[in-house]
């Protein structure tokens, strides 16, 4: 039986040698549970606030596989994003920073459950901000422009592509640059490899790009489907 909660609050874990600590949960999923945590780093004075993705224990054999595969991906990612600086943001960092992946015991004799520590993202849902009005112009294009560059990255680097890219997995960090902010992209964990010349997960992802700018620029949310494009009704 698997307990409600993975973690505790105020529980303490050794992390690659570094103390992490649990606050609180922050949401659940089929998969996996999300904290929010602190990881102490030698090179930091204070610790750093991380999200935690713990696995749920699941029967299927490919769980902890993809599992592995979104950890991996997240690394390759901060690495291609050093090496393929923006040109007009050389600091731009759209995948959550990586802290790496590690295995939690329960009990010595229990088998490990993995989980991924990665930076906490201190912004606000795409979607969510959306409903409070209007994106500006510059705010709309600038969100679109990290979309299209980050998943540049991944279908001509990682040769990768989104199994479903979600509205709800763009989220908008404000910060002092010259535009107000940034997009930060979330949950890696649902992607396939795109093999030799077949390139629909491309082609799906530019195409739900255009889909999300478009809904900022208009500020109607949209509703995607295979074949159609429909607006959702509002509702009164």
């Amino acid at each position: 039986m698997i307990n409600k909660n993975l973690f505790s609050d105020g529980q303490q874990l050794d992390h690659d040698g570094h103390p992490l600590i649990i606050e609180r949960k922050l949401s659940s999923g089929l998969t996996g549970e999300v904290y929010l945590g602190k990881l102490s780093l030698p090179n930091q004075p204070e610790p750093v606030r991380v999200a935690i993705k713990i696995m749920k224990g699941l029967d299927f054999p490919l769980a902890r596989q993809m599992f592995y595969k979104e950890g991996e991906t997240l690394a390759f990612l901060m690495h291609l994003e050093d090496e393929s600086r923006d040109l007009l943001d050389e600091t731009l960092k759209i995948a959550p920073v990586y802290y790496g992946l590690s295995e939690y015991h329960s009990e010595p004799d229990m088998p490990g459950v993995p989980y991924i520590v990665m930076e906490f993202i201190s912004g606000r849902e795409v979607p969510f901000l959306l409903k409070q009005g209007l994106f500006s112009e510059i705010q709309s294009l600038t969100i679109a422009w990290h979309l299209y560059r980050i998943l540049d990255i991944l279908h001509t680097r990682l040769k990768k592509s989104f199994i479903d890219l979600k509205f709800e997995n763009l989220w908008w960090v404000e910060n002092d640059g010259k535009w107000g902010g940034q997009l930060k992209l979330t949950d890696f964990g649902t992607l396939e490899e795109i093999k030799g010349e077949q390139k629909r997960g491309v082609s799906r992802d530019v195409l739900l790009g255009g889909v999300y700018l478009l809904s900022m620029i208009s500020g109607h949310a949209l509703e995607y489907s295979i074949g159609e494009l429909k607006e959702k009704p509002s509702r009164s």
